[in-house]
């Protein structure tokens, strides 16, 4: 399936806009709006409290003593106000995207990439920033491992908590588990309730429309998004996309069967999709036939609520021929391969 890129020109209003990266967005058919924004947080508390909260990040507010500050930021695109018959639409159908485990740069492109694509078809797109991500800092602009601290979640993300761990250094809050994929598993519970909380915040925006809705995530975002996506969970939202969740951790066995579990638990109607040269392709097949199983007599609209597909993906620079990282993250920036298949999933499950 082929799609011809929209090379439409627009320009970029900024909002509240914590550095001026986000310049680098224009490029939509239609102007938007961009906000660094807060939401979840908690009041300053005592150092100790960093052992209970894997959230927290230890700072020193003035001159005083160190403290545990909890707040998770995130990248908020908006479409400015469309007026129809003389009065603007005040209400807009709206996404939460996962982004992925890369850092700053990274993120960057996905949210750039992504708000491009979906706000200029009127559509509010939220990027919540995991802990210990956000926006690059522009004052040192370089170093891919300097955040801004005015833009980004505390804590600390999941890579850099991997690498303690498997360093045998303190992991905070304190875990019990003695192999990577248990940590890993216990973060990701972890960071679908952080995922959670955005939604939330972002339903309850004005411009929002709460009963057109929808939840994606790409790669770890990917398997937030599933995570989040079960009758447990019970979110209000009428679909969901999942870009390669597991594609690179399907051979961990902790990892495959609790997406498989929540696969069978779905809440609503589910896309899954990833690349062919991605670097395992059985996460797109298994867990879309989970999702099919997780039926029952009395529920059989759940076993058909869901869409697969695996897109090809020839990327245009040749540093992707053959590399299954490469293409593992750029497919989930590739709107002219997706996009429309992805447009007419959810505008057939009502976000719209």
């Amino acid at each position: 399936m082929k799609h011809a890129a929209n090379n439409a020109i627009a320009f970029v209003v900024l909002s509240a806009v914590a550095s001026t990266a986000w310049a680098d967005c224009a490029g939509s058919e239609r102007a938007f709006r961009t906000s660094v924004v807060t939401y979840y947080e908690l009041p300053d508390r005592p150092p100790d409290y960093a052992l209970q909260d894997p959230r927290c990040s230890l700072v020193i507010p003035g001159f005083g003593a160190p403290v545990c500050r909890v707040r998770l930021m995130g990248v908020l695109h908006e479409p400015m106000p469309i007026f129809v018959a003389g009065s603007p639409r005040a209400q807009h159908p709206a996404i939460v995207y996962n982004h992925g485990s890369g850092k700053f740069k990274e993120i960057d492109r996905d949210t750039c990439a992504v708000a491009n694509y979906f706000v200029a078809k009127g559509y509010v797109v939220f990027f919540p920033f995991r802990r210990g991500n956000g926006l690059e800092n522009l004052a040192t602009r370089g170093d891919p491992n300097d955040r801004d601290p005015n833009a980004s979640s505390t804590g600390v993300n999941i890579l850099d908590a991997k690498d303690a761990f498997e360093q045998h250094k303190p992991v905070w809050p304190l875990t019990t588990c003695k192999t990577l994929p248990c940590f890993t598993v216990e973060r990701l519970k972890q960071e679908s309730a952080d995922a959670v909380e955005a939604f939330q915040w972002l339903r309850k925006r004005s411009n929002v429309n709460p009963n057109a809705m929808a939840i994606m995530g790409n790669s770890y975002g990917g398997m937030m998004t599933v995570l989040t996506n079960t009758t447990a969970m019970n979110l209000s939202h009428n679909a969901t996309v999942a870009f390669s969740p597991g594609g690179e951790s399907w051979h961990v066995k902790e990892i495959s069967e609790m997406l498989a579990t929540a696969a069978r638990s779905a809440r609503g109607p589910t896309f899954y999709l990833q690349a062919k040269w991605d670097h395992d392709t059985r996460a797109t097949v298994e867990l879309s036939r989970e999702h099919a199983l997780g039926g029952s007599e009395t529920d059989d609209l759940h076993g058909r609520s869901f869409s697969a597909a695996i897109f090809g993906f020839p990327c245009e620079d040749t540093s992707c021929g053959g590399h299954n990282q490469s293409v593992h993250v750029e497919f989930a920036r590739a709107t002219e391969v997706w996009g429309a298949a992805v447009l007419e999933f959810l505008q057939r499950n009502n976000v719209k």
